[in-house]
């Protein structure tokens, strides 16, 4: 199944998008429900561009380099980021 360029480009832009918004959220709660819902967009991509996925992977090495701000939250943010791991690991490239 192919990926249409606007499908590409529209996940990159969420992408982006989101490690701003990742990077600047003050609220634990907030940089947890982000990783969430990346987690969910990266599961249900077909296929990943190279850049798409080296941002993916900075979000991840970012949140696990920086420990989480609230004890109540840390399993939900820990399992949203061994789901993009997990994600990124199952997911092709595509050019």
């Amino acid at each position: 199944m192919s990926v249409s360029l606007a499908a590409k480009t529209g996940l990159a832009i969420a992408l982006l998008g989101g490690v701003i918004e990742y990077h600047a959220a003050p609220d634990p709660v907030t940089q947890t429900e982000f990783l969430e819902r990346l987690a969910t967009r990266v599961e249900r991509a077909s296929a990943v561009t190279p850049d798409t996925r080296a941002s993916v992977t900075r979000v991840v090495e970012r949140a696990l380099a920086v420990p989480g701000r609230d004890a109540r939250h840390e399993p939900r943010r820990q399992v949203a980021i061994v789901r993009l791991e997990s994600a990124l690991r199952a997911i092709p490239d595509r050019n």
